[in-house]
């Protein structure tokens, strides 16, 4: 076997507690002023090519997954956090590289009693 060869290499990325401030919620109140919300992160890949190359060209850029929480949660004024999240996997996994997500996403002004309200997806790819 060659010294440089690689024949798979997974991997978990992501990221915990990245802030979005957006229209999400069914009460008027919700429906007119932003709110934050936290989102983790983390998708299971294959990342043998940028193991070998180390260039960030062959690798899933985290911006990227940050980007697409944001712009999902911006611009679509989500009335649950349910459909928010699944429409994020749902995208993610038009990836092919992708072989499982898992996404978090917490409300901290759903009840005052706790920290925040949450909805866990994960979803996996079929072979």
């Amino acid at each position: 076997m060659k010294e440089n060869s690689v024949s798979c290499v997974l991997a978990v990325i992501g990221f915990e507690n990245h802030r979005i401030r957006c229209i999400i919620g069914v009460y008027p109140r919700e429906r007119i002023l932003e709110q934050e919300l936290l989102f983790d992160l983390k998708v299971l890949l294959d990342i043998s090519k940028c193991v070998l190359s180390d260039d960030v060209g062959d690798a899933l850029d985290y911006e990227i997954l940050t980007r697409l929480c944001s712009e999902f949660a911006e611009k679509n004024k989500y009335k649950l956090i349910e459909k928010l999240a699944a429409d994020i996997l749902e995208e993610l996994f038009k990836r092919d590289d992708i072989m499982e997500a898992w996404i978090k996403i917490k409300k901290p002004l759903a009840i005052p009693t706790a920290d925040f309200a949450f909805v866990e997806m994960t979803k996996k790819r079929r072979f």
